[in-house]
Order: C-alpha cells, then sequence, then structure tokens
C-alpha cells in the first residue's frame, strides 16, 4: 500500500510540474492505452496546452524516428 502512494506521488508530480513535452512523453511510455481511449483534446487540456501541440509534439517524434 505504501508503495503505491509513493508511486502514486511520484507520477502525479511529474504530470503537473514537468513541460507539456515531457509529460505526455511520461503519459505515452507509461499510460499509452489512455491515448487510444481519451481524446487528444482532454489530454492537450490537461496539460494545459492546445490539441494543436499534442499534434506537432507526434509529428515531431515521427519525424526523428
Amino acid at each position: 500500500m505504501e508503495r503505491y502512494f509513493i508511486y502514486f506521488f511520484i507520477s502525479t508530480n511529474l504530470m503537473f510540474y514537468d513541460d507539456a513535452i515531457a509529460t505526455y512523453q511520461l503519459i505515452e511510455n507509461h499510460y499509452s492505452r489512455f491515448l487510444c481511449v481519451v481524446p487528444l483534446r482532454h489530454i492537450a487540456s490537461r496539460l494545459n496546452i492546445t490539441p494543436i501541440t499534442i499534434s506537432r509534439i507526434q509529428n515531431s517524434k515521427q519525424i526523428k524516428k
């Protein structure tokens, strides 16, 4: 139980205090199933950015591959 709270605390801190690109990458790496279920506009709203910015983040990752 304590391990869960530590994990929860670390992941919420990362999501609230990192920049939008790092937070999106965290979601993509650890919670990728949410990207298939949750519309990008809701994720963008949670990250406090526009859906266009998320699209640019995704496109920049595809170009680098």
